[in-house]
């Protein structure tokens, strides 16, 4: 009897020792492959490109709406807008539903010459799910123009 209750012993002992030296590395290990980044940038790219003809000096382009579920972060803006401007371009904004507007300084315009302007910049701007990101151009002169704008960022899951 008392060999048995000195192995059962010597027993829990081993496993106590061996818990306390095994145990947090294979739990480490547990731990890394349950938890995931999944609101990485570079999981969920983001990236569309409209084409649109503006008339009489007004221009809107809608994007999708967002998805039930995710959140949308612009971070980055191009248009191209082409017509036959008397005039410069007045406003160009981009905004949402929910969102306020986020206005392109005058500065941001590069005329390219034969009346095309060029807005390229980065931007951080947030949209939830339903809102409709929209691009709007208005001008002075009363001629149709075209707008050809692309907005690229990425996806985050919004639980």
């Amino acid at each position: 009897m008392k060999n048995r209750l000195l192995t059962l012993a010597g027993a829990l002992a081993l496993l106590v020792v061996l818990g306390r030296f095994y145990a947090v590395p294979v739990y480490a290990q547990v731990k890394a492959a349950l938890v995931q980044s999944r609101d990485e940038k570079a999981r969920n790219p983001y990236q569309v490109r409209i084409n649109v003809l503006g008339a009489g000096g007004t221009s809107t382009t809608t994007f999708p709406f967002v998805p039930a579920g995710k959140r949308l972060v612009i971070e980055h803006v191009s248009v191209l807008i082409r017509g036959a401007f008397a005039d410069t371009i007045d406003s160009a904004y981009l905004s949402g539903n929910q969102a306020g507007a986020f206005q392109f300084t005058p500065g941001v315009y590069t005329q390219t010459g034969g009346g095309a302007y060029v807005i390229n910049q980065g931007v951080l701007e947030y949209f939830d799910a339903g809102d409709t990101p929209t691009f709007n151009v208005s001008s002075s002169s009363a001629n149709p123009f075209t707008t050809i704008a692309t907005i690229s960022g990425y996806t985050i899951d919004i639980p």
